[in-house]
């Protein structure tokens, strides 16, 4: 079964660090909620990004105050087809305040993780764990692109694609991929990777 998160029906098991807080919209028991001009519904999508820094402790409207976990939540009732130890990001698009185990993939989307899967239906959510993170923020001189992405690409495809900065599931840097357009590129390119290889880590 796919993963779903239907918005409706959140259970909090366990929560910490509540707090009162004035909502700017309407929210869901569960939800992911953030700060922009007021507290709202998280969002992942780039140009209207709001990391997550809390956790709905109930329902509520606009101007509703109500309280919020700023701390660690066990989360059931609104979540189904979880992977058992996957990470969990704020969702995209329409679906904010809600969670995915899909990493946003485009440049400008936030993606930070925000909690991890227990089960099948319930998870821990702990929004300020980690620092928030936008994919493509980086200094990079080259276009990014996921490890995801990479492997569902054809070999032509693979071929035929920039050079480019290879992103992990969670949006942080795991490795330079070179496509050389000259023979010359292609020989300064092996060159630098037996330098690289030659160097030991230090145990």
């Amino acid at each position: 079964m796919a993963f779903a998160d239907s918005k409706t029906g959140g259970l909090i098991l366990e929560g910490s660090l509540p707090a009162e807080i004035t909502l700017s919209e309407s929210c869901s028991k569960g939800d992911a909620l953030g700060y922009s001009s007021g507290w709202k519904k998280a969002l992942a999508t780039t140009g209207g990004v709001i990391q997550g820094r809390a956790v709905a402790a109930m329902d509520g409207k606009s101007g509703d105050r109500i309280v919020a976990y700023f701390g660690r939540v066990r989360l059931g009732g609104r979540l189904s087809g979880m992977t058992v130890g996957n990470p969990l990001y704020v969702a995209e698009g329409t679906d904010a305040g809600q969670y995915t185990e899909t990493v946003p993939s485009t440049s400008g989307d936030a993606t930070k993780v925000v909690g991890y899967s227990l089960s099948a239906t319930e998870a821990v959510i702990d929004m300020n764990a980690n620092t928030d993170s936008v994919l493509g923020e980086s200094m990079s001189l080259i276009p990014e692109t996921s490890l995801k992405d990479l492997q569902r690409s054809r070999e032509d495809e693979i071929r035929n694609m920039p050079s480019s900065v290879i992103l992990d599931q969670d949006g942080y840097y795991l490795a330079t991929i070179i496509i050389p357009q000259t023979d010359f590129i292609k020989m300064q390119t092996e060159y630098m990777g037996e330098l690289s290889n030659g160097v030991k880590p230090k145990k």
